[in-house]
């Protein structure tokens, strides 16, 4: 059983008292708080008119009020005493013990205190019918007061109750020994005749033994005093005739006189009565009768408790007694009715018990019951319960609405990760990343003391860009990067030289530029990052050459490594490029650099003008130097490439400078004619070509004087 509610009052039999009751109340309910209780932070306001009057409709209030301090309350005891009402003005203080489950999973009781302000309503303007309405009459004033009110006559100081008529009487009147013209006994009356109205020195001759005693012929008169005597030798008593009531003689079952008297001044003649209940206590609502106990109508008896009423007490559930509700809803108490007409004033216990803490808000899915009880020790059954069923259904957490107070319930407002996507589940929801991106998809939280996590929770990692950069290289792989061969002093090639330092120069000068000869300045290859918000970001700037790594199976092979990482951390899958290195002599560079420039003219079609593409100013490549005229077929002149016209040869036959159709010329290379025109120091060319080609001449130039360099070829 709990400890006992103090926020009850007594109904007091008048109104105009309660204002001093109230203080003492409160004063004691102050004084009788033990150490161990807890008062809650909040205050339960009401006004005097609205207050409930029994304290079982306070289980909605204390379940709320407890519940915002509280965490897990699985069950609330609160008592309180019969016949007690809460529209007393004051502050008053609701103790229940409150059991909770700690984060270990047992039990723990705690004595809460609520505190209950109830403000004075003023009689005098409430509604007729409201039951607190005053009662003054029409003729009177109506005056509010703290907690009551007063009723006031107008232009007098206070209400006068009518009394009935009335009569005179005096000590000596003669109003009761005299009859109006009655003529008296000789030595009577003074006057002839007497009235109501008698003098106050107005006496009646009267018979000093009539009507003195039990037994009139034991009357003795003697000078005024007069004696009687009782003749039956079991009575007691004086004999004289008793003014008011006979009062009983009473005696023990051995005689002994259950007063402290003396017989001789006992009125009457009586014969004492044995007693037997004279030692006997009934208590409150009982009689003794021969020397038992007897309750009243109405009342039966209770062992250790003695008479107590028989009307019932019994609990009427509020509210339905199957309760659906969605999750993320705040559990309302409906409470219960304790019908009580019981006039006893003994305690009360209301207890309310949960099956699965509802909390402040129903935050997951599932069934509890509430159970209701009333423990009345002194009826038959001495405990009463009644049960309320909860279904609580899901709930879309991703669609409330943020400001909602069902989001204001703890776990209910989804906590995604800004890049997440958040999912409904049956009970629960989840956060999913989006492609590309990694983690929980969830904000950290603090998860409940109690209950289930959502759907895929971990600590709320987020949603993080999980997938590498990708890297595509530009060019060919494998490249094939031709160099002139150096000579000794005799003449002799050197071959086999160790081109690492010089790869990894030249990629350094030209920032990878010279691995795909593009012509367009790029890094011959490009990083392109896809990180979950947005597709296809360029973030080339992070592409990294590593230096030329030389290959242990071939002394004219090398690796070339590209390695990437975006802004989230992620490496791309590293990519390596194979460049291969080919020593050519002066005449096979040079006659291979005309064959790939004479590809840059397209053949003619049939019967329709074909015009080569416009090269930039020509550049003079040295030629092998010959004898004779046969040397002149090493080189093309410029304007075999840029010829222009209606091609004369059949399908398939190509331009020449004359527009000559040349079908057998084994030293024209590939049907272009070639002069070479002689200077001082060899034979000279002019031919055209790209950029790419101007580089990997000015390479031949410079090995001419004897400096090694790299030149693609396509």
């Amino acid at each position: 059983m709990g400890l006992l509610a103090t926020a009850v009052v007594l109904l007091s039999p008048s109104r105009g008292e309660q204002q001093e009751e109230a203080t003492a109340v409160e004063s004691e309910s102050a004084a009788e708080l033990p150490e161990n209780c807890q008062i809650l932070k909040t205050t339960t306001n009401y006004k005097q008119e609205d207050a409930p009057t029994d304290v079982s409709g306070l289980i909605g209030e204390i379940y709320d009020r407890v519940n915002e301090d509280l965490d897990d309350v699985l069950k609330l005891d609160i008592n309180y005493v019969g016949g007690v009402i809460h529209r007393l003005v004051g502050r008053h203080d609701v103790r229940a013990t409150v059991t909770r489950r700690k984060e270990n999973g047992t039990e723990l009781q705690e004595c809460m205190v609520v505190p209950v302000v109830i403000e004075d309503s003023n009689e005098c303007t409430l509604p007729e019918r409201h039951p607190m309405h005053h009662e003054c009459h029409a003729s009177a004033e109506c005056v509010n007061t703290i907690g009551s009110y007063e009723c006031s006559c107008p232009g007098r100081e206070a209400c006068v109750p009518r009394s009935g008529l009335g009569y005179c009487t005096g000590i000596n009147s003669s109003a009761d020994c005299c009859t109006v013209d009655e003529e008296k006994r000789p030595n009577g009356c003074r006057d002839k005749t007497c009235s109501h109205d008698c003098r106050r020195d107005f006496r009646c001759y009267t018979d000093q033994c009539e009507g003195k005693c039990v037994y009139p012929d034991s009357c003795k008169s003697s000078r005024g005093m007069v004696t009687c005597a009782c003749q039956n030798e079991s009575e007691v008593g004086n004999g004289h005739v008793c003014p008011g009531e006979t009062p009983e003689v009473l005696t023990d079952a051995s005689g002994a006189f259950l007063a402290d008297l003396d017989p001789s001044k006992v009125c009457g003649c009586q014969v004492p009565k044995v007693d037997l209940c004279h030692d006997v206590s009934c208590g409150q609502h009982a009689t003794c009768s021969e020397g038992k106990c007897q309750c009243a109508p109405g009342y039966s008896h209770v062992p250790d408790l003695g008479c107590m009423d028989e009307r019932p007490v019994w609990l009427d559930l509020k509210g339905p007694t199957h309760l659906t509700m969605k999750q993320c809803d705040k559990y309302v108490e409906h409470g219960v009715q304790v019908v009580d007409a019981n006039s006893e004033n003994h305690d009360r216990n209301v207890g309310v018990s949960y099956s699965k803490p509802p909390g402040k808000c129903a935050s997951e899915m599932g069934t509890f019951t509430v159970n209701y009880t009333l423990n009345t020790e002194w009826m038959d059954p001495p405990v009463q319960y009644i049960l309320r069923h909860v279904t609580v259904e899901d709930v879309d957490e991703c669609a409330l609405d943020i400001g909602s107070p069902q989001a204001a319930c703890y776990g209910c407002k989804p906590s995604c990760h800004k890049h997440a996507r958040c999912e409904n589940r049956v009970g629960t929801y989840t956060c999913q990343c989006p492609a590309c991106m990694g983690g929980d998809g969830f904000e950290p939280f603090t998860p409940r003391k109690s209950g289930t996590l959502p759907a895929g929770y971990d600590g709320g990692t987020g949603c993080k860009d999980t997938c590498a950069p990708v890297i595509t290289l530009i060019g060919d792989d494998p490249l094939v990067m031709t160099v002139g061969l150096n000579t000794d002093i005799a003449g002799n090639p050197i071959r086999g030289k160790d081109y690492t330092q010089e790869l990894a120069s030249l990629i350094t000068r030209t920032a990878g530029g010279a691995l795909c000869n593009d012509g367009l300045g790029s890094r011959c290859a490009t990083v392109i990052d896809n990180n979950g918000t947005h597709q296809g970001v360029d973030i080339t700037h992070n592409l990294k050459i590593l230096e030329p790594e030389p290959s242990k199976k071939d002394p004219l092979q090398w690796k070339v490594s590209y390695n990437a990482v975006d802004e989230a951390g992620n490496y791309a899958l590293p990519k390596t490029r194979t460049i291969e290195i080919k020593e050519v002599s002066m005449e096979e560079y040079a006659d291979q650099k005309v064959k790939e420039a004479m590809k840059n003219c397209p053949k003619c079609g049939t019967g329709k003008p074909t015009e080569c593409p416009k090269p930039p100013a020509p550049v003079q490549l040295p030629c092998k130097p010959s004898e004779g005229e046969k040397g002149r077929s090493a080189g093309n002149t410029a304007s075999d490439i840029s010829c222009s016209r209606d091609c004369p040869c059949s399908e398939r036959r190509e331009c020449v400078a004359e527009s000559e159709c040349a079908a057998r010329l084994e030293e024209q290379k590939q049907g272009h004619s070639a002069t070479c025109q002689k200077e001082a120091g060899g034979w000279f060319f002019p031919i055209i070509l790209t950029g790419a080609q101007q580089l990997a001449v000015a390479a031949l130039v410079l090995l001419a004087t004897g400096v090694s360099v790299f030149a693609a070829v396509h």
